[in-house]
């Protein structure tokens, strides 16, 4: 048998590893061709590794293939990651990142293999520095891409330059920049030479702007050995990337998904969940949806608002269109602990217990004792000697929850239920709940109805009650002036006889949630968004519009738990806890979009599990409605169980789903593999108007 030398040995390592990478390589082009030069690379690999081979050519051959074969390895760790469509930290995939990164590593492996081909004096020098001091391949790769081999520290500025010439232009937002400048430069180094072995997160980051020039200049600088250190620390190691470090250090893990058209903007549909870009990286608390416009709050206070302009209604100072979040800059100086989305008009409450508006003014449903629109947040400073807790907004009026839990109200008479003949332009206290404090209240988003519950559980509803809405049948409720069926005053709904925990209003019906998560819901069901069957099958009004006169249990829903319902402009979405994760079920008008299920846009009489929520494998927070959108704010990634991820592979392999029936297999755990849901990820090109994803 044939001895071969330990540096043959060595060479044949990275021959395997470079055919293995060619092959992966050869999948890949079917579908992206600009892997080609990937190809030439690799090809010129194998050749020189055969003539290295062949010669018996040892010394600076061998220190050279131990750096060839981990960025082989690296290189073939991308491949398998496009070949699969991973999708990235964030939860979407980028082809473009990775054929970037492939770029990257296919230059440095040409690099390597001419310094096998040609040895030379120069080699000694040229393996020196910065090339010593990083072991993270990709990291190697990019910092010899962008800076000299000499180049140990670079400023900020220039490292930015460089990561956004290679991963886009303005992904470093205002607050992920300063995330990202907070763990990498020399400040934050400080705090990561303390951690040992957990990766530095953005908790973990110096949060302290003020210092001095001297402290400033010491922050402003990356250093490779630092970048090299932080990327390992946070990645899978000498595999893991640059841009997989940005993200793991820039998510706080939280992420905000839109379904439908916030802008109620049919060339703006999005068909599944789509990650709001401009919101990544910031600690989102809360999130709301008005009728053509919707809102976050973040954890410290700031608002950011993003939809239609018109009015005023985002608080920018103009009536501009906005695609993307942009923070309210008129409240830097407020830090705010709520915030609520009408129609066309938005209002915050502060930390403080004040109250400030913006938007449409017609009615006085601002509260500013006029009915001027404003551009610009407003104090309501008829309320500034009332602690507020909650504020609610609809289509024409506003409804207030002070800290002691009594209700003021302002806006278009009809709707604020004081029973009042003239508008109301400032907030009056509606002490009409038979001497009950309210503990919750809910207007649709371009609702004229509202419903309150007491801290004694007991719910009222008034307004419009056309299509049932109220919780009463029509001969229950007188009319208006107009003709319509109409509460002007509040009315405890006598028929509900449950603990109830949630009360929610959408555009035209109503749903509670008991506490122990059981939902009961009525009105109009037009488009089937009570999700208790086909509109064919329930009585109609004197418009013909079908109706469910009183609260309803959805039984659909039964056997899981919810924990919150939210209810839009013809839709309803319901967020479930399980013991492993969360699940959203949607139902009701999906023309555009709104029920996050693709392509094509149809209706569900039903509540249909929301599949793509339930593959990012994230905790979902807290769902909201819109006119013709769905927000969902989502949290931390929830790992698959080692037997869950088992019936993912059972029932993404057609062979093993059609021998259940000949495996023998209990009962109960057939009829758990044949109820999971299909994890499979699906081609991200199919959701209609996708959007940029990060």
């Amino acid at each position: 048998m044939a001895k071969f030398e330990p540096h043959q040995v060595s060479l044949a390592a990275f021959l395997l590893k470079a055919v293995e990478a060619q092959e992966l390589t050869e999948i890949g082009r079917v579908k992206y061709p600009e892997l080609s030069s990937v190809t030439a690379s690799l090809i010129q690999t194998v050749k020189v590794g055969l003539h290295q081979f062949s010669k018996g050519r040892a010394s600076t051959t061998i220190s050279s293939s131990g750096e060839l074969e981990a960025t082989l390895d690296c290189t073939s760790e991308v491949l398998r990651k496009l070949n699969r469509s991973e999708p990235n930290y964030f939860g979407a995939f980028r082809e473009e990142i990775f054929l970037r990164d492939l770029k990257n590593l296919s230059g440095r492996i040409e690099k390597v293999v001419d310094a096998i081909a040609a040895p030379r004096e120069e080699k000694e020098y040229m393996m020196t520095d910065v090339e010593q001091l990083m072991t993270c391949i990709h990291t190697k790769v990019f910092w010899l891409k962008h800076f000299r081999r000499d180049c140990v520290e670079v400023t900020w500025s220039r490292f930015r330059e460089a990561f956004e010439s290679d991963y886009g232009k303005g992904i470093l937002s205002e607050h992920l920049d300063k995330a990202f400048r907070e763990a990498l430069t020399q400040k934050g180094r400080k705090r990561a030479a303390a951690t040992t072995d957990k990766s530095v997160r953005l908790s973990d980051s110096v949060n302290d702007d003020t210092t001095s020039d001297t402290q400033h200049h010491v922050r402003d600088h990356v250093s490779a050995t630092h970048l090299d250190r932080i990327t390992r620390l946070n990645t899978d190691g000498i595999h893991g990337g640059v841009f997989e470090c940005f993200q793991r250090l820039c998510d706080p893990a939280r992420v905000v998904y839109v379904m439908g058209t916030v802008e109620d903007d049919t060339s703006m549909v999005v068909a599944r969940p789509t990650m709001v870009q401009g919101l990544l990286g910031l600690s989102i608390a809360q999130i709301c949806c008005g009728g053509q416009h919707a809102a976050v709050l973040t954890s410290f206070g700031e608002v950011y608002t993003w939809g239609r302009g018109g009015f005023g209604r985002l608080g920018h100072g103009n009536t501009e269109t906005l695609t993307t979040p942009n923070k309210v800059t008129a409240l830097d100086s407020i830090v705010c602990s709520q915030v609520a989305c009408g129609f066309a008009y938005t209002a915050v409450v502060t930390t403080e217990g004040a109250l400030y508006t913006w938007g449409a003014g017609e009615n006085g449903r601002l509260g500013l004792g006029d009915s001027e629109d404003r551009c610009i947040p407003s104090q309501v400073e008829d309320l500034s000697d009332i602690p507020i807790e909650q504020v609610f907004a609809g289509s024409v009026h506003t409804c207030v929850l002070s800290r002691t839990g009594h209700v003021y109200s302002c806006g278009k008479h009809e709707y604020t239920g004081h029973g009042a003949t003239e508008d109301v332009l400032l907030p009056r206290i509606l002490d009409i709940f038979q001497g009950k404090l309210i503990k919750q209240i809910s207007v649709g988003p371009g609702g004229y109805h509202t419903i309150a519950l007491t801290i004694d559980r007991e719910v009222f509803t008034w307004g419009h009650n056309r299509v049932g809405q109220l919780g009463y049948s029509n001969s229950d409720a007188p009319r208006n002036v107009e003709g319509a069926h109409f509460l002007p005053t509040p009315k405890r709904v006598m028929s509900l006889h449950h603990t109830i925990r949630q009360v929610v209003a959408g555009w035209g019906h109503s749903a509670v949630l008991t506490v122990s998560g059981e939902v009961l819901i009525c009105g109009r069901n037009y488009q089937g968004q009570l999700g208790l069957g086909s509109p064919e099958e329930f009585q109609k009004n004197e418009r013909g519009h079908p109706f469910q006169a009183k609260f309803e249990v959805l039984d659909r829903l039964d056997g899981d738990r919810v924990a919150q319902i939210a209810c839009g402009g013809e839709h309803t979405v319901a967020l479930c806890k399980e013991e492993n994760g969360s699940k959203v079920f949607s139902f009701g008008a999906g023309n555009k979009g709104q029920l996050g299920h693709g392509t094509p846009l149809a209706n569900e009489n039903f509540p249909r599990l929301v599949i793509d929520l339930k593959r990012t494998r994230r905790n979902i927070h807290q769902v909201a409605c819109g006119n013709n959108c769905t927000v969902i704010l989502a949290g931390t990634f929830n790992p698959p169980s080692l037997f869950d991820r088992a019936i993912e592979v059972i029932r993404g392999t057609p062979g093993l789903m059609g021998s259940l029936d000949a495996a023998n297999l209990p009962g109960d755990l057939l009829t758990r593999i044949r109820n999971a849901p299909d994890m499979h990820l699906h081609d991200l090109d199919e959701a209609a108007g996708g959007g940029t994803t990060p």
